[in-house]
């Protein structure tokens, strides 16, 4: 069967004959038909049911999968398209004891063209540790595709074919992916990205049109990307708006003769482009324009449309105003067929009007689909080439459900913990109000009616779309449902909902988002909300401007004595904080198109009149030139108290909700998005998080710490104290560098709820961020509600629960959907006195000597330690410059980075081709030219056990810290720094290092130079102590320098004190035979720091390529499998040539620094850099800054071929360091 013959078979009405066809087609011989299909039984409140058959997947195996397959006659009342849930769950309990996995159930009516095919089946998991298969405890999941006359069958057609082409081996997985939601998204997302790059380049290809969108021109290619956000702006709101269309579409709404009849044409769009596209690529100026501008802004006598002389209706709320003139739009024009294929490609999927649920949907194209698309065509996430950051609706869900039982249990006075609290949760998860009297019925509806929910970073609108529907539920339970859900929803968006977000498509996309909602409920049109002041455009973490403190504490805006020009209203007085706060809320009803002018006119005028007149009062000069223009487009800042005063004046919002951005301060100048300076909000991070730390300082100014400083300011600010609901890096929880954060969270807070997700990928390499992370990212991510202290108590109750440390995305997902059955175990944990939450210490760890502490290092300590001077690696910030295996490269770079650079200062014009850093653009500005010296090119420890050249200047280096005072000529334990996320490591060096040598890595030297001089680094002190304590004058610097290296390797060591060493430098014991450790110490000693001239491995042989060997991009250990099945080392490994090793010792790979042995570190480092290629370039799936074209353009030279002699000699000489290192290991195992 082809796809145009499936599709034509979907396309018709059902009868017996159809899914019997289908059936046969599309699983061939698995399909065993009954003989007789018979009367059937009735289904109360859904019709009659016949059995068709079954389906038997895997049926010749042990594995075999049975599926009930039945033909359902719904009673003609119900309406096929519409009833989604209810139809589903008249056939929830119908497979339970019939030894089925599931059912697949034809649902039609014969008074009605559509039918449903739906795919219901019990959920499953496999337990790890049995390999047994479970049934999940969430229950029956359930899919459906809508088909018929006048369904788009195109997904459909392609998805069950997918079934056909791999009969008849196919199995369950097959049968659930085609019937799946998220591979539907996900071809959907992938091609209306290409259209929104493809309108995006159309705009941005022609230089024109950059002038008629207020874009400077730049001669670097990644300044000009940043320009041209408003392109990407306008392309996304463009599609936004075609795809809100097709919605209303599917209502029926568009060239409507009766709205009520929902007589309108489905295929609006494709006749509109039938009739006024043309190859001249004029469709949006000639139909799209009047359509837009003319017709869906503006009341008309009659609805009527003058293209087509039909019914369009009169929409409001900002989705159709124009941001540009008309004359702008009427300029543009776009490639010829570029709105035919779009529209083409829309009319192919189902678009349903139902809002569904991630286990009952109508697989199409959904609003909540199309959020999670949004979400991630929003300015950041647009940056991840996959494509897959956006927050799963089962977060959304969990959050702004539990956030909102921790709400009402604080208005019912009920600890969260208690069997009230059980009854709040079962209204606010399943509906259910029998657990509540009257009274409290009453008080939480009231409750629920006045909450205020904030979501301060609000992106594509996810969190507040999710408490719309929650909030909606709840009120449905507590007042009983009605008829017009719409006029609800329209009271909760007014009363309940608001956000903000810095940038404006985000924005754009979040109302789009909930004007669909509302649209799903209408009956017939009606002009939408205006939510230009609910969900704002503005930088969230500033309400300041140059400088200038615009929190507006005073009661006046204005000095009504003072006569300003920028002082008015309609009636010509000046406004004061109330009537401009009464003119915002007239503005959200208003449906008067000249009067929204005028409101948003005088409302903008207002507070660019403020801003000049407190810019005067702090004498400061005014530059307010371009500042109306700005706030109406992209607002540096964002006037909480102003725009939100009606909040803050009645005590401030109950529940602050979201997922704030992660990213930390920006090193790269290359980047046109670098963190802006927030000048408030550091300070107060300062006054709190800094003062209160006994960490090194820098990251708690990234920018998920910013957020939730504003969001804990708003809420212990305020009367109502709110309640935060954050899903953010995980950092806080453990990182030492949060330690005054989680003080501050312990002093001013009362209760604290964790959930970690986990999926750290830098701290466990055996993550992958796609597999198990919940947003498919590297970091860690987990989920933390907040509820500040009610009275004077000093009680803080931390409760703690954490996911498996290897559970994939998907069992996470589970895992939080787990929470409408059954309530989480959470643990509760009492903080240490150094603020630890999680990895608590009880060892002597404290007693022990230390080795270095930044007090002695800086000469305000004492100086008990054993080390005086420490330092970190040097950070260069471009290693691909700077770094090389080969030096006659490495010139060649450093010589082209130079010339670029001196270029650029003597042009006074930044060289996009070279890469660009603080320091760097620091001497750019001073006008300091570089020249290129030989004499700093020198050998360097890149990574464990990988020596490569390293242009060693101050300039081309970051940071070089302490190291000039250290080398060249010395000896250095290298250790991980702290606070760490991987196992301690140590390293002996005699060269200098990089930071990444290990993690964040330390190190402690033998000597010191101060003003040329060579000194002793071991203190006086330490010298003192082993003397003193071993009772042996004889003992030496060197020699305690020998013991430290040794006890840092010792595996009891180690694992006894494995939290205290990622939390704290190094502290030693004294063992009972001093002697026999600094032996071992020089031993090991010499063997990592003199790796190159070990003897090698003998038993290790070289394999040679086979002839028709393809190469690849990396090398791969080879492994079998044991006795017992267990995935072992066979002593074998293949480089991307082909050739390989044979005869590695396994145990080799039991020396480990870090994550990896030191064979690993070898093949991990000698494989070349995978730069994208043209192709991958083009297509937008990776991309590349101008540095780094010229790197892989100009200097890729790296081939395997030029290193495979040095790497087998390396790897033989690795195993026998590694080897010896494990044996005398071993030997310390034994000592106490």
């Amino acid at each position: 069967m082809t796809k145009s013959e499936c599709m034509e078979l979907l396309k018709q009405s059902y009868s017996a004959d159809l899914s019997r066809t289908l059936l046969r087609e599309i699983f061939l011989d698995s399909f065993i038909p009954v003989s007789n299909i018979g009367a059937g039984e009735a289904i109360k409140k859904i019709g009659t049911v016949r059995r068709l058959g079954r389906i038997l997947l895997n049926k010749d195996t042990d594995k075999a999968e049975a599926y009930e397959v039945l033909d359902i006659e719904t009673d003609p009342k119900i309406h096929i398209e519409h009833n989604r849930v209810s139809l589903n769950m008249g056939t929830k309990d119908y497979f339970d004891g019939i030894g089925v996995r599931g059912i697949l159930a034809f649902f039609h009516n014969p008074q009605e063209k559509a039918w449903r095919l739906t795919y219901a089946a019990k959920s499953f998991s496999f337990d790890k540790k049995t390999g047994k298969e479970l049934i999940n405890r969430t229950g029956t999941k359930r899919y459906t595709y809508v088909l018929g006359p006048s369904a788009a069958t195109g997904t459909a057609a392609v998805r069950l074919l997918s079934i056909r082409s791999v009969m008849p081996y196919g199995n369950s997985k097959h049968l659930t992916e085609a019937f799946s939601m998220e591979a539907v998204s996900k071809e959907f997302f992938e091609t209306y990205r290409s259209f929104y790059r493809r309108f995006t380049e159309a705009l941005s290809e022609k230089k024109k049109y950059r002038s008629l969108f207020n874009i400077s021109a730049f001669p670097d290619a990644k300044a000009q990307e940043s320009a041209d956000k408003p392109f990407r702006d306008f392309a996304k709101k463009l599609l936004g708006r075609l795809v809100f269309l097709k919605f209303l579409e599917k209502k029926g709404w568009l060239g409507a003769k009766d709205y009520a009849a929902a007589d309108g044409d489905t295929e609006f769009l494709n006749h509109l482009y039938r009739d006024h596209g043309d190859s001249s690529g004029n469709f949006y100026t000639s139909a799209l324009v009047p359509l837009f501008f003319e017709t869906l802004n503006t009341k008309r006598k009659g609805d009527l449309f003058s293209l087509t002389g039909t019914k369009i209706p009169f929409l409001n709320g900002g989705l159709f105003e124009n941001d540009y003139p008309l004359d702008t739009n009427r300029a543009l024009s776009f490639p010829a067929n570029l709105f035919k294929e779009l529209l083409e490609f829309l009319s192919s999927y189902n678009f349903t009007i139902d809002e569904n649920d991630p286990g009952d949907a109508d697989i199409g194209v959904d609003p909540d689909m199309l959020g999670r698309i949004f979400e991630q065509l929003i300015e950041d996430n647009e940056k991840d080439m996959n494509g897959t950051i956006y927050t799963p609706f089962e977060v959304v869900r969990f959050m702004c459900r539990e956030s909102l039982v921790l709400h009402l249990c604080r208005i019912l006075d009920c600890d969260r913990d208690s069997k009230k609290a059980q009854a709040v949760k079962a209204l606010i998860v399943r509906g259910e109000i029998e657990g509540l009297t009257k009274k409290e019925q009453a008080t939480l509806d009231t409750a629920i009616k006045t909450v205020k929910v904030l979501d301060p970073a609000v992106g594509s609108g996810a969190f507040p779309m999710g408490m719309l529907k929650e909030i909606l539920a709840a009120r449905i339970a507590l007042e009983g449902d009605t008829a017009d859900r719409e006029t609800l929803k329209r009271e909760i968006i007014r009363n309940s909902i608001y956000g903000v977000d810095i940038d404006h498509g985000a924005v754009d996309i979040a109302r789009l988002r909930f004007f669909l909602s509302l649209v799903v409920d209408s009956k017939e049109p009606e002009p939408l909300p205006n939510l230009d002041f609910k969900l704002m455009q503005g930088d969230s973490l500033a309400e300041e401007y140059e400088g200038v403190d615009l929190s507006m504490e005073s009661e006046n805006i204005h000095d009504t004595k003072k006569k300003k020009q920028y002082s008015m209203d309609f009636s010509g007085k000046a406004l004061t904080r109330e009537t401009l706060i009464k003119a915002v809320n007239e503005f959200y009803s208003t449906t008067d198109h000249q009067k929204k002018l005028e409101l948003e006119e005088s409302i903008r005028a207002t507070v660019v009149g403020f801003i000049r007149e407190r810019m005067e009062e702090e004498n400061k000069p005014v530059k307010l030139d371009n500042l109306e223009a700005m706030l109406k487009r992209n607002s540096p800042f964002f006037l909480w108290h102003l725009f939100f005063k009606d909040v803050f004046d009645t005590g401030g919002f109950d529940i602050i909700i979201g997922n704030p951005p992660y990213r930390a301060n920006q090193e790269n100048e290359n980047d046109q998005a670098k963190n802006k300076v927030y000048p408030h909000i550091y300070s107060r991070i300062k006054e709190t998080f800094v003062a209160k730390s006994t960490a090194q300082k820098t990251k708690v100014y990234d920018l998920f710490a910013c957020f939730f400083r504003l969001a804990m300011d708003f809420s212990l600010k305020a009367e109502k104290k709110s309640i935060i609901a954050f899903i953010t890096n995980y950092a806080f929880i453990g990182a030492r560098t949060y330690d005054g954060f989680r003080r501050d969270v312990r002093e001013n807070f009362g209760s604290l709820r964790v959930v970690n997700l986990g999926g750290d990928v830098r701290s466990n390499q055996k993550l992958s961020g796609p597999v198990n992370s919940i947003f498919g990212i590297q970091a860690g991510v987990a989920i933390s509600f907040y509820q500040p202290k009610m009275n004077d108590t000093n009680a803080f109750n931390l409760r703690y629960t954490v996911t498996e440390e290897e559970a994939t995305r998907g069992e996470k997902i589970e895992f939080l959907a787990g929470y409408d059955k059954t309530d989480m175990i959470f643990d509760t944990i009492t903080p240490d006195g150094k603020e630890n939450w999680v990895n608590q210490s009880d060892s002597d760890f404290q007693s022990l000597l230390p080795l270095c502490s930044k007090e002695a290092k800086s000469g305000k300590g004492e100086g008990k330690t054993v080390f005086e001077l420490f330092s970190l690696g040097v950070v260069t910030n471009r290693d691909d410059w700077v770094y090389d295996f080969d030096e006659k490269n490495l010139i060649g770079k450093i010589k082209y980075f130079i010339n670029a650079f001196n270029d650029s200062v003597s042009n006074d014009k930044n060289n996009m081709s070279i890469k660009w850093t603080r320091a760097v653009l620091n001497d750019f500005t001073k006008g300091k030219k570089y020249k290129f010296s030989q004499m700093f090119i020198i050998k360097s420890l890149y990574r464990p056990f990988i020596n490569a050249f390293l242009y060693y200047s101050k300039e081309l280096n970051e940071m070089r810290y302490q190291l000039p005072k250290i080398f060249p000529d010395n000896l250095v334990i290298t250790i991980s720094g702290v606070p760490g996320t991987k196992s301690f490591s140590t390293l002996a060096a005699s060269i200098v290092y990089c930071l990444d040598l290990l993690e964040k890595t330390q190190c402690l030297p033998l000597y010191r130079y101060e003003k040329n001089k060579k000194l002793d680094n071991i203190t006086v002190w330490a010298l003192a102590e082993f003397q003193n304590h071993y009772k042996d004058k004889n003992i030496t610097k060197e020699d305690i320098f020998h013991y430290v290296y040794a006890v840092l390797h010792n595996p009891l060591y180690r694992e006894k004190y494995a939290i205290d060493l990622k939390q704290d430098y190094p502290r030693i014991p004294l063992y009972r035979e001093f002697k026999k450790w600094a032996a071992w110490g020089k031993e090991l000693m010499d063997l990592h720091i003199g790796f190159e001239k070990t003897a090698p491995h003998k038993g290790i042989t070289v394999i040679t390529a086979p002839a028709d060997y393809r190469a690849t991009k990396t090398h791969r250990l080879d492994y079998t499998k044991d006795e017992q099945g267990e995935k072992v080392f066979s002593g074998s490994l293949t480089f991307c040539d082909g050739s390989g090793l044979k005869g590695i010792p396994p145990r080799a790979f039991d020396y480990k620094l870090g994550n990896k042995s030191a064979i690993e570190w070898v093949l991990d480092q000698y494989v070349a850099p995978s730069w994208p290629t043209d192709a991958e370039l083009a297509s937008g799936k990776r991309k590349i800054r101008e540095d780094e074209k010229v790197l892989r353009d100009k200097f890729n030279t790296f081939k395997f071929a030029d290193y495979r002699e040095k790497v087998i000699d390396l790897i033989r000489r690795l195993a026998t360091v590694s080897l010896r290192t494990l044996e005398i290991q071993g030997m310390m195992g034994e000592e106490k």
